[in-house]
């Protein structure tokens, strides 16, 4: 039935359906998967060689009969809506009939030949090639159109020569002290002289150096401070690269729309505090000292404050590091009796060069119940479970989850009985019915550290423990 369905019964005169893109090349070493994501006209999607079947469910509807049953269904929409009113109940939503539903979330619309974005197409793969080294290339394209089918084929041939390579890499640093970064010489190497000429690789050198200043304590560093010149002119196809990295650009005064260029900062932690939001921002703000954090209204705190401070990898005194503050982020973020937590910082005032953080916590609900129940098969012998389940998130209040959960099950199975006759009849008609019953209580406990006689302290404190 879905292959006798033509997929080009909803086209307009002049139209063409898109059947496929037919990629070849010479002298390129890439891969034709990589070549094709560039094309962004893309026919129907297949789930068979011979068979668009999202495009068939999509086709499948008369649009003629769909406005007639929107109509209808939004007439009926309206009257119930007037009841719903009075009764002081909110209106529904328009909804989807049938049809709308095969259209718009089963169904994809057919991808119409446009000549326009068969250029578009064109002029990507020729940028791409000259990203990945072939400044000297020549992409082709032609369409071949089948006037019966109404299906249309886009072709293209790329050709290229040899690809350029880097010849010289060159360093501007705006600051003597950025040299460590940019020139570590154990870092991994995605621009070296010699290597294909690829702008992907810029990119994710780019991407190393942002990560490794922001790790460094360079806080507010973006990779807009990065960027690369390319001198394409010296011949024998080689390129030499020009590496910037910039300063700062501040306005030069609270007046002034001028800017100045100053080197980035370091910045060091100052004070660290945690702070669970609750609800009432009334309440008195105490502080507790331990272990090197303040904690803002400690008697709120529904857990232990070393369960917060064992997960927090943000030390006073130490350099920012982006990479400390996401570990902080996931630890903190995973604990049962956390529900969602946020943290800001402030430049402190009179102490240059320091960083105040704020932790806010949202504390999740700590008890919940749920039932949940399925229906089993074992052997041919029907059965329903079920499972009634109590947890608690913060039983000991150290984020410790108990779980106390109530199994119930009931199976028919045939029973083996024996007449006074001695001999034994097997599966009688009575005998099959919800006969065999199992009830199980079990109780679990997770403790987010290790119950062991040795001290914590003795471990990593990067490792996520759990018994």
């Amino acid at each position: 039935m879905l292959m006798s369905c033509n997929p080009t019964k909803r086209l307009a005169d002049g139209e063409y359906l898109l059947d496929k893109n037919v990629l070849t090349y010479e002298n390129i070493d890439l891969s034709k998967e990589e070549l094709n994501e560039i094309v962004k006209q893309r026919p129907n999607k297949r789930i068979l060689p011979f068979t668009r079947f999202h495009l068939h469910m999509y086709n499948l509807p008369d649009p003629d009969k769909m406005d007639v049953k929107r109509a209808k269904k939004d007439e009926r929409r309206a009257a119930r809506n007037e009841e719903r009113l009075a009764k002081g109940k909110n209106p529904l939503g328009p909804g989807r009939t049938f049809g709308e539903w095969l259209r718009e979330v089963v169904g994809e619309p057919p991808t119409i030949l446009d000549t326009a974005l068969v250029r578009k197409g064109h002029d990507q793969l020729t940028t791409y090639l000259v990203k990945k080294g072939y400044f000297n290339n020549e992409v082709r394209d032609s369409v071949v159109y089948n006037e019966k089918s109404k299906l249309a084929t886009v072709y293209y041939h790329l050709t290229a020569q040899q690809p350029y390579t880097v010849d010289s890499i060159y360093y501007q640093l705006d600051n003597e002290s950025y040299k460590q970064y940019v020139l570590q010489p154990d870092r991994e190497q995605f621009l070296y002289p010699g290597m294909q000429f690829d702008v992907d690789k810029l990119g994710e050198e780019r991407e190393r150096l942002t990560e490794l200043m922001k790790n460094s304590g360079y806080y507010g560093f973006s990779r807009e401070h990065i960027y690369f010149q390319v001198d394409s002119t010296k011949g024998d196809r080689k390129v030499d690269v020009k590496y910037h990295l910039g300063d700062l650009k501040v306005p030069y005064s609270a007046s002034s729309d001028s800017l100045v260029k100053v080197p980035h900062k370091r910045y060091k932690f100052n004070q660290i505090y945690f702070k669970y939001k609750i609800g009432d921002e009334s309440l008195p703000l105490d502080t507790i000292e331990e272990g090197g954090y303040l904690f803002l209204n400690s008697s709120t705190f529904p857990m232990k404050r070393k369960v917060l401070i064992q997960n927090t990898f943000l030390y006073q005194g130490s350099y920012y590091q982006e990479s400390k503050l996401a570990l902080t982020y996931r630890r903190l973020s995973s604990l049962s009796v956390i529900a969602h937590m946020s943290y800001r910082f402030e430049v402190v005032p009179d102490r240059p060069g320091y960083l105040d953080v704020f932790i806010t916590l949202v504390p999740a609900r700590r008890q919940n119940f749920s039932f949940e129940t399925k229906g089993t098969n074992s052997g041919g012998f029907l059965g329903i479970e079920g499972d009634l389940v109590y947890r608690h998130k913060n039983i000991f209040r150290g984020a410790e989850v108990m779980e106390l959960k109530l199994n119930g099950e009931v199976q028919a199975q045939n029973l083996l009985t024996d007449d006074t006759g001695g001999d034994t009849d097997v599966g009688t008609e009575e005998n099959v019915n919800l006969n065999t019953r199992e009830f199980g209580p079990s109780i679990s406990f997770t403790f987010p550290k290790f119950l062991i006689p040795i001290k914590s302290e003795r471990f990593s404190r990067s490792i996520n423990p759990s018994t």
